[in-house]
C-alpha cells in the first residue's frame, strides 16, 4: 500500500531553508509519497520551487479544497490562499483514498481547526517533529541516530536564536515537544 504524506510549506522550508538540508528533505520524499498543491506549492521558495529534482519527487494534486472547509469559515474568503488549509482538503483526500498516513502541520492555529471540525484527520495529524518520531519509531522507516540528527539540528538552530524557527519550534516549546521526542526516539534505538 502507499503511504501519503501531505504538509504544508513549513515542513519543506524547515529542511531546505531553517537547516539547509535538502538531503534530508529527499530521504523523506523517498521513504513516502508526499502530495501538494499549487498554494503550498507557490508558498516555498525558490530553491526548492526551481528544483527539478524536488518536483520530480512530490506529487502535485490540484482541488477545489476551499469548497470543503468553506461552511467552517462562513462567508470569508480570509484562508482561501493558505497552504495550511489546502493540506488539510488533500488529506481528506487521500484519507477517503484509503492511503493517508501523515498530515504534517506545524502551525497551531491550522492544528486545532483539524482537531475540532475534521476528527477523522486527527489520528494522522503530526507535526515535524512528531512525524521524524513516527519514521524512526513507528514505521521504522530512519534509523534513531539519523532521526537524534535531525533533531539535534533543529534544537541548536532554536538555540542560536536566529529568526529561522525550523518547524515553528521556538525556545518555549522547544523543552515541551522537541526535548522529549529526542528522549522517545532514544529508548526506540535501545529497543532495536
Amino acid at each position: 500500500m502507499v503511504e501519503c504524506v501531505i504538509s504544508d510549506s513549513s515542513f519543506y522550508i524547515c529542511f531546505s531553508c531553517d537547516l539547509k538540508r535538502k538531503d534530508w528533505l529527499y530521504n523523506f520524499l523517498e521513504i513516502y509519497s508526499f502530495y501538494l498543491g499549487t498554494k503550498i506549492l507557490n508558498e516555498l521558495p525558490s530553491s526548492l520551487f526551481k528544483d527539478k529534482k524536488f518536483i520530480s519527487k512530490v506529487n502535485k494534486h490540484n482541488c477545489d479544497y476551499y469548497e470543503l472547509i468553506k461552511p467552517f469559515f462562513g462567508r470569508k474568503s480570509k484562508h482561501r490562499d493558505d497552504g495550511e488549509y489546502e493540506a488539510i482538503g488533500i488529506a481528506y483526500y487521500l484519507l477517503s483514498k484509503d492511503c493517508l498516513k501523515y498530515l504534517i502541520l506545524d502551525e497551531s492555529i491550522a492544528r486545532n481547526f483539524v482537531e475540532r471540525y475534521f476528527p477523522d484527520l486527527k489520528e494522522k495529524l503530526v507535526g515535524t517533529i512528531g512525524f521524524i518520531r513516527a519514521c524512526c519509531c513507528v514505521d521504522k522507516n530512519i534509523h534513531p541516530k539519523h532521526a537524534i540528527g535531525i533533531l539535534n539540528t533543529i534544537k541548536e538552530t532554536v538555540e542560536k536564536g536566529e529568526k529561522d524557527r525550523p518547524c515553528n519550534m521556538d525556545k518555549k516549546n522547544y523543552q515541551k515537544i522537541l526535548i522529549p521526542v529526542m528522549k522517545d526516539i532514544k529508548r526506540c534505538f535501545n529497543d532495536r
